[in-house]
């Protein structure tokens, strides 16, 4: 198993819409196997 690190913002949404491909890719990439982690930068969002 490997491990992919994504960035969020611009990757897999840009403001409140989902980048186009960006859920098959993830799937694809869940489906082969591989453990996904994601990481962001972005302060303009709260977890609460």
């Amino acid at each position: 198993m490997t491990a992919v690190v994504c960035d969020l913002d611009g990757v897999v949404y840009l403001g409140d819409e989902a980048v186009p491909g960006a859920g098959q890719a993830l799937a694809a990439l869940t489906a082969a196997g591989h453990r996904l982690l994601f990481c962001t930068n972005n302060s303009s969002r709260t977890r609460a």
